[in-house]
């Protein structure tokens, strides 16, 4: 079984490994310093996490919460490129202005195949972000469930672009990709009957 994969896929799936990790821990630190920080000294939530607290439960499930949390995974992408760019630098392994773009890495890297994921969610957001808001705007109907639905799918997309790009992936990949598309055209459909 050892033998069964090049050096090149060993040193993929390492990468991707210590990726997934990182982005893990990032989470889990995000969590610990949002949800540790929340208390005063008295044990009582702050005024200000209150009302940030208190908004969070208001906008849960929306579809502005869907496009903010698809702005948020947009923006991990960048983190994901410049920590890894940073801890090769921090490293000695590579000078700060060694590196070509990001998107000219190929989808042989890890960081080339994030670049490019990125690339999509940027495409994607622009959309979506004019349905939500075109909604929001004009009091379009509820579109809530079939926005978290295409966030789901777009954030699948993203994460199985970043693991590989072989048959099986990119297969699941497009899948994800025409199950988000379809989404798009139907709460664009539905906000433009609204106007």
């Amino acid at each position: 079984m050892e033998g069964r994969y090049s050096s090149f896929e060993k040193q993929e799936r390492s990468k991707l490994n210590k990726a997934a990790i990182f982005v893990c821990a990032c989470a889990i630190a995000m969590l610990i310093a949002f949800f540790g920080s929340s208390r005063s000294t008295l044990g009582r939530p702050s005024r200000v996490v209150a009302r940030v607290e208190a908004s969070v439960e208001k906008m849960r499930f929306t579809s502005s919460s869907a496009l903010l949390t698809f702005t948020a995974f947009t923006i991990l992408h960048i983190l994901i490129i410049l920590v890894s760019r940073s801890i090769q630098i921090f490293q000695g392994k590579a000078k700060s202005n060694s590196f070509v773009p990001s998107r000219n890495d190929g989808p042989g890297t890890f960081i080339g195949r994030v670049s490019q994921a990125h690339a999509n969610c940027i495409e994607n957001l622009v959309l979506f972000a004019c349905v939500v808001l075109t909604n929001k705007a004009f009091g379009g109907p509820k579109i809530d469930q079939m926005a978290w639905y295409y966030m789901t799918a777009r954030f699948i997309q993203s994460i199985i672009h970043w693991s590989s790009v072989s048959e099986l992936a990119v297969t699941l990949r497009f899948t994800a990709f025409v199950t988000s598309l379809v989404l798009l055209i139907i709460m664009g459909f539905k906000t433009f009957e609204a106007i």
